[in-house]
C-alpha cells in the first residue's frame, strides 16, 4: 500500500501544482489591486478544494484501472482482489482529502490577506 500511497501523492500533487500555478498566474494578472488579486486567489482555490473534495468522495466508486496511479504501478503492485481494490480506493480518497484540506487552508489564508489589504485602505477596484 505504501507504493500506491507514494504514487498517489505524486499524481494528485502534480495535478494540484498545475492548478495552483494557474491560480497564481491569474493572481499575478490582477496584481494591480491586491485586494482583488487575493480574492480571486481565494475563490479559485476554494473551487479547487471543492473539486478535490468531490474527487475524494467519488474515489470509492472509481475503478482503479481508470486512474493515473494505475498506469504507474507495475504488475505486482496493481490491486486485483476486492480487498486490495478497497485499499486502493481508500488511499485515493485519503490523498484527495488531504490535498483538499491544504487547498482549503490556502483559500482561507488568501481571504484573510484580502481582508487585511481591504482594512489597510486598499480598494478592490482600481481607480
Amino acid at each position: 500500500m505504501e507504493t500506491i500511497r507514494t504514487i498517489a501523492l505524486q499524481c494528485v500533487g502534480r495535478a494540484v501544482f498545475f492548478g495552483s500555478l494557474a491560480i497564481c498566474c491569474t493572481m499575478i494578472g490582477s496584481a494591480f489591486s491586491p485586494v482583488m488579486s487575493f480574492r480571486i486567489g481565494a475563490f479559485a482555490t476554494l473551487i479547487m478544494a471543492g473539486i478535490l473534495l468531490w474527487k475524494s468522495r467519488e474515489a470509492s466508486r472509481q475503478l482503479p484501472k481508470s486512474t493515473e496511479v494505475w498506469l504507474y504501478l507495475d504488475e505486482k503492485t496493481r490491486p486485483v482482489d476486492p480487498q486490495a481494490v478497497f485499499g486502493f480506493r481508500t488511499v485515493m480518497r485519503d490523498t484527495y482529502a488531504m490535498f483538499a484540506w491544504y487547498a482549503l487552508m490556502a483559500a482561507m489564508a488568501f481571504f484573510v490577506i484580502s481582508l487585511a489589504f481591504s482594512l489597510a485602505g486598499f480598494s478592490a477596484l482600481p481607480g
